[in-house]
């Protein structure tokens, strides 16, 4: 039922209500309580369910328990369930911590099991991977044990206060300090067009300034586009300042300044995992895969943009190979490289191939082979394109279709200045009007053919992306073995934040036992 007395069709979530000669007939002298709990003569239960097509009953919740987040209506479990899967949580509790523009925020409060670690940043990112940035819990407490209510259960209600979590205000504003360089002064002024009138000190928070999490998305895709970086979003969430979002891509576009190849994790005594990125050169995503591989596991990333001009695809495999040797003298040798990158991964690794040397592991991430662009004809081609832009469409759809349609114009103004400030450059490119002197050159890709090769690799495909394109295209160029492997399409990239683990993990479970 839902809260106007009208009863649900099977498959819509609303109050689960009772009646029958089981049910009791009212309260005895108390009409405000049969009022309460009777609506037409069904028993207002206070649990929140739905029936599926077999008239199964399904229970989501209690009404009471609803995390209403500006209007956003959350149900707990589900954020329960997201935590729990979690290998280091034992109990997971979500509830409603109090806030004065919002009315409620999402808390939670976790146990983890004995002999295990699992920091409140690594669980909002594990949460932000699973659930819509507005579910994710903006305050979560590790406890040696979550309150009991007296009768032993968990309860949600009131947990907030018995953890001593403080009501949340975010129009409390601190101290104004001003941009401080140049990277902090752009992201500066994305937010005062986003934010107009407001001050933009680089520790003020985006939503004390008026901002919310729908704006915010529009403005990291406005700030990732003008450095050509993924700004990630769980760290917003998490501090939501001008000075956090500056340091982040400070030390993760480029984790060490100078120098072909770059350090990304130089612990464990693993062999080393090289990694080559997309035409763009960011390097973000490739720092949180080295993150997500784990201690033991060295990567190091090679910047073609920091190298010499290239005059073939071959040319700048053997640059990418004298670095490479430079770590690492000799092989067996790991190798990884996403779209732009995988190709130039491939050429390394036919080469190395070619002389002898053994590779251990190829994987070319979201990589289409460039000869079957010319191979498959135009027709192949523009349907591949169209396929793409249905998926992104219907990606923002579905944020779209949550927003206030006051919100909108603005959101798809900013996605729309995003996409073609991102693509802009490689656009240009491809009709020869524009050079911005990157390493990465239309013509370059264009003239290059793979050569067959007895290789074996692992192929990451985004799901959906092109699902008429077999092995993306790998099939006559990669003779010996192909593994593909599927990840789900993410508008933002395969090595975005929702995938990144998803990517690691493949090329871990590769690599798992080849260093005993």
């Amino acid at each position: 039922m839902d809260a106007s007395g009208s009863l649900l069709e099977h498959g819509q979530a609303g109050e689960v209500v009772i009646r029958g000669r089981n049910v009791t007939s009212g309260y005895l002298a108390n009409p405000e309580a049969n009022q309460a709990a009777f609506t037409n003569g069904w028993f207002r239960t206070g649990d929140q369910g739905r029936l599926d097509a077999d008239g199964y009953l399904h229970l989501t919740g209690r009404l009471k328990e609803i995390i209403n987040r500006g209007g956003e209506k959350i149900s707990p479990r589900e954020i329960d369930e997201v935590l729990l899967d979690h290998p280091a949580v034992r109990q997971a509790v979500a509830f409603a911590v109090p806030h004065a523009q919002l009315g409620e925020e999402v808390g939670a409060a976790v146990e983890v099991h004995a002999g295990q670690s699992a920091g409140a940043g690594e669980l909002k990112q594990w949460a932000a991977e699973r659930l819509a940035g507005f579910k994710v819990p903006r305050v979560i407490r590790i406890v040696e044990s979550i309150p009991k209510g007296p009768t032993g259960k968990l309860q949600r209600i009131g947990l907030a206060a018995k953890l001593g979590i403080e009501p949340i205000d975010d129009r409390v504003i601190g101290e104004f300090v001003a941009p401080r360089t140049p990277r902090e002064e752009l992201i500066a002024a994305i937010w005062r067009k986003m934010l107009p009138g407001a001050r933009t000190g680089v520790t003020d928070r985006f939503e004390a300034l008026g901002g919310d999490s729908l704006l915010a998305v529009g403005m990291l895709a406005e700030v990732s586009a003008a450095e050509r970086v993924e700004v990630p979003y769980q760290r917003f969430v998490e501090e939501g300042t001008i000075a956090a979002i500056a340091a982040e891509i400070e030390s993760s576009a480029h984790p060490a300044a100078g120098g072909a190849i770059v350090p990304l994790n130089t612990r464990g005594r693993r062999t080393p995992l090289f990694c080559i990125p997309g035409h763009l050169g960011t390097l973000l995503g490739l720092a949180r895969m080295a993150e997500s591989m784990g201690p033991e596991q060295p990567v190091f990333a090679l910047d073609p943009n920091r190298m010499e001009a290239a005059e073939s695809m071959a040319e700048l495999a053997e640059q990418c190979l004298t670095h490479v040797r430079r770590v690492q003298p000799q092989g067996p040798y790991r190798l990884a490289g996403v779209c732009f990158g995988g190709v130039v991964a491939f050429e390394m690794a036919r080469l190395l191939s070619e002389r002898g040397e053994a590779v251990e592991l190829l994987a070319l991430i979201d990589s289409l082979n460039p000869a079957w662009q010319r191979d498959a004809g135009v027709p192949a081609r523009v349907a591949a394109s169209l396929r793409q832009m249905r998926h992104r469409f219907a990606q923002n759809y579905r944020t779209v279709r949550g927003m206030r349609w006051s919100r909108v114009p603005r959101w798809t103004a900013g996605r729309a200045a995003a996409f073609f400030r991102y693509h802009g450059g490689e656009i240009a490119a491809r009709i020869g009007a524009a050079n911005d002197g990157r390493v990465f050159d239309r013509a370059l890709l264009d003239r290059y053919r793979p050569a067959g090769c007895e290789l074996n690799a692992v192929v990451v495909a985004v799901r959906g992306l092109r699902a008429d394109v077999p092995n993306l295209g790998w099939l006559r160029a990669v003779l010996g073995r192909i593994e593909m492997a599927e990840i789900p399409f993410d508008p933002h990239g395969a090595l975005a934040e929702g995938n990144v683990r998803r990517v690691a993990a493949i090329l871990a479970e590769r690599l798992d036992g080849r260093d005993q």
